[in-house]
């Protein structure tokens, strides 16, 4: 047992700084330590491969190869490393995360190019989902999430330009930057986005701000799926676009059912790198909550939760930060939406019935989130 133990041990110590790797965007230094953490938690797999009785260790050693294998890009191999733990007797718990594993190893299948070739300003965005058939998805389920792709681009410009954030768009960033879309392709069902230049005479775009601009959307989706809350914060310090971008990110997010994941992919330097959200909008850890809340109104106000229709907002009046919601018993509440919501987040479910968590404050609603009600 101690090869074993010694195996596994320098596998999550290698998988340890290959996730410090990828967190400061060193994708081919972080490729070549998750395979070589890949390779020791294998070997120390194969050890308990034929002994059944070796229940949990057996499969939670399987499961953990498996991951490691998925995230160096041997699909094949954590596939073999999930069936194998599958065919003996693990534990009900673990053989639904193995499951849910194998899934994503189909998934990641789905974020290979296949013969599209990727410029270093490109990226693709798959979805899939019981949504989602071969070639075709339902409409709304996919143009939603690249619309809202298109606006975490340009809001992603606009931070990353120092440019104080407003609910409607910066007009020089949107006239500086072109941002392109490829025809849907089919099996997951997947586009290109292309980042340049929409008008030579706009100086405000780099020779590689577009490839920046690539990395740290990446950088900041992997984060807010990993619920890396402080990390996130860092990249993302104005209140305001912190809570844009989480707003934004949970909309894209699958929603658990009809889109279970949804992924981003890029190349540098010939070596694909990848993103895949696959955790529910509703299940993202709750360090993540668009609003931060002070110390005093956490101590006073229980979170509570509406349920009503989106009716207008006070956006032509001097309460442009208010939207009010008709409950099942004809009560209006008033809801106050702090900055960076309004516009990308809220205004999009005008006339819909949305659940908004928040906390009271002074006879109304303080936002943190807000999410439409499915029919």
């Amino acid at each position: 047992m101690s090869a074993l133990r010694d195996f596994h041990e320098q596998a999550m110590e290698l998988a340890d700084l290959a996730f410090m790797a990828r967190v400061k965007g060193n994708a081919s230094e972080a490729a070549e330590l998750f395979c070589k953490a890949f390779e020791h938690e294998r070997r120390a797999a194969e050890l308990l491969s034929n002994d059944l009785n070796a229940e949990p260790t057996r499969s939670v050693l399987h499961r953990s190869a498996a991951a490691l294998a998925l995230d160096c890009a041997e699909y094949r191999a954590a596939e073999k490393l999930v069936a194998t733990a599958l065919s003996g007797d693990p534990p009900e718990e673990i053989a639904d995360e193995l499951r849910d594993l194998l899934e994503q190893v189909y998934f990641a299948r789905h974020l290979d190019l296949r013969g599209i070739v990727l410029d270093p300003t490109e990226f693709q965005v798959s979805i899939a989902g019981n949504a989602v058939g071969f070639g075709v998805a339902e409409s709304r389920r996919f143009v939603d999430r690249i619309r809202d792709t298109e606006t975490l681009i340009y809001r992603t410009a606009e931070r990353w330009k120092n440019i104080p954030f407003k609910e409607h768009f910066n007009r020089s960033v949107r006239d500086s930057i072109g941002v392109f879309m490829s025809v849907p392709r089919e099996a997951s069902l997947a586009v290109s986005f292309r980042i340049g230049r929409a008008r030579e005479q706009f100086q405000l775009l780099d020779v590689g701000f577009p490839v920046e601009l690539i990395d740290e959307l990446f950088t900041c989706l992997q984060l807010f799926d990993n619920a890396q809350e402080e990390p996130l914060k860092e990249h993302i310090q104005d209140e305001s676009y912190y809570r844009n971008f989480v707003g934004l990110a949970r909309r894209i997010a699958p929603d658990g059912q009809d889109i279970r994941q949804v992924g981003f992919t890029s190349v540098r330097g010939g070596i694909e790198r990848r993103v895949a959200l696959t955790k529910a909008r509703d299940e993202i850890g709750l360090g993540l909550e668009p609003t931060r809340l002070t110390r005093d109104e956490k101590r006073r106000n229980e979170p509570v939760k509406i349920t009503g229709e989106l009716r207008f907002a006070d956006s032509l009046t001097s309460r442009n930060d208010r939207i009010h919601l008709l409950d099942s018993t004809n009560r209006k509440h008033s809801i106050i939406v702090p900055e960076g919501m309004m516009n990308d987040i809220v205004r999009p479910l005008w006339g819909t019935t949305v659940e908004v968590s928040g906390v009271p404050y002074r006879k109304a609603i303080k936002l943190v989130t807000i999410r439409e009600v499915s029919d």
